[in-house]
């Protein structure tokens, strides 16, 4: 196993990480909706149930129970989206930035090639970053603004339904559909939300071992779904503190700051296997130089190397086959790590999501007939 630049395997193992944290996310959000959905029935049966609101909106009697439906479906709402928000996903986030904060730690301490103890913050202050702002706004913001929005809506099909002479029936369907387009909003809101939590976390521990890291460079994952504007920050380096661009830089985000180690790090006792690879490597280019020497100078080499710059297929390409199955699948990793299919071939750039196994097989039939 040659040596690695520490800088270069923690990038690599964030990326790992990232793409787990992306699957967490879509887990939470899913997880979310699916509460809200259940909370929404009552709604939906109340609406089903008021048979007054067929026929137009023609009486004095028929508006007052009218508003009276119109105030309990915002009630019910409100109630539901700050219900979910307390009792289910601001712990989910919380636990998230605690574990986050251990996870960068390890995979820091694990990276360097020298023995050093690095600095955790507290599990306290790690919770707190739950509170955060997501986009510009508190998560408890949006919720709070994502219920307003939906009851708004919902109360104007209701409205519009009613007075339009709609049947109950279309009237619940349109209630229905104005809820599928809020989920929409809120699975982008909750999967952003733990990029953030993840991201201030990583920051905080930075920012706990600024003795030890003074820079911080920004990976983007360069694929079919990069945006512009990260595709341009790639490879950007920042002072600690001094970052004018900290991810998420947008909604649904998967870049990271990777931390740039300092070269005194490496005065550091070294870790016995990476004393043993110093040694190999020694023995084999047998530099002029005594072994102590040229072995300090190597470790701090290895120590405050920048990461590499690389797309993220060239890194898919160089990872284990189980880890590009874990993210493409069986079939799509053969694919791909055959040179059959790229990265971009897999993605729908009209509608920006991943194609799915039955559209790719329609498009290449021959490709698929050789994998059976």
């Amino acid at each position: 196993m040659p040596l690695t630049p520490a800088s270069e395997q923690l990038k690599d193992l964030l990326i790992q990480h990232r793409v787990y944290l992306d699957r967490f996310g879509n887990t939470t959000a899913k997880d979310t909706i699916k509460l809200l959905n259940e909370a929404r029935q009552s709604i939906y049966k109340m609406i089903g149930g008021a048979d007054f609101l067929e026929g137009g909106l023609v009486s004095p009697s028929q508006k007052k129970r009218l508003t009276a439906v119109l105030a309990e479906i915002d009630k019910l709402l409100i109630s539901a989206y700050k219900k979910v928000y307390t009792a289910h996903l601001l712990e989910g986030i919380r636990d998230l930035a605690k574990s986050e904060g251990l996870f960068i730690q390890s995979a820091a301490q694990d990276s360097l090639p020298v023995v050093i103890n690095t600095i955790t913050p507290a599990p306290v202050l790690l919770a707190t970053l739950a509170n955060n702002k997501v986009m510009g706004r508190s998560l408890e913001t949006w919720m709070s603004n994502l219920a307003k929005t939906e009851s708004a809506k919902v109360q104007s099909a209701v409205k519009n339904g009613m007075v339009s002479g709609m049947p109950i029936r279309d009237i619940v369907k349109t209630a229905q559909a104005t809820s599928t387009l809020s989920n929409q909003h809120l699975y982008t809101v909750v999967r952003t939300s733990v990029m953030q939590a993840s991201s201030d976390s990583m920051q905080a521990f930075y920012k706990a071992n600024k003795d030890i890291i003074k820079r911080v460079v920004y990976i983007a994952t360069l694929d079919g779904r990069t945006t512009p504007l990260c595709s341009a920050l790639d490879g950007k380096i920042y002072e600690l503190g001094k970052e004018k661009n900290i991810p998420p830089s947008h909604y649904n985000c998967r870049s990271i700051l990777v931390p740039i180690f300092e070269k005194f790090i490496g005065n550091c006792p070294s870790k016995p296997t990476t004393t043993d690879l110093l040694k190999k490597e020694y023995a084999k280019i047998n530099p002029e130089q005594p072994y102590q020497q040229w072995a300090s100078k190597r470790t701090r080499e290895l120590v405050s190397q920048v990461p590499a710059s690389t797309t993220y297929e060239e890194w898919l390409k160089n990872q284990r086959k189980e880890f590009q199955i874990s993210v493409l699948g069986s079939k799509k990793a053969e694919l791909f790590s055959s040179g059959k299919l790229s990265l971009k071939d897999f993605v729908d750039f009209n509608s920006g999501q991943a194609f799915s196994l039955k559209a790719l097989e329609k498009q290449h039939p021959n490709l698929f007939k050789e994998l059976q």
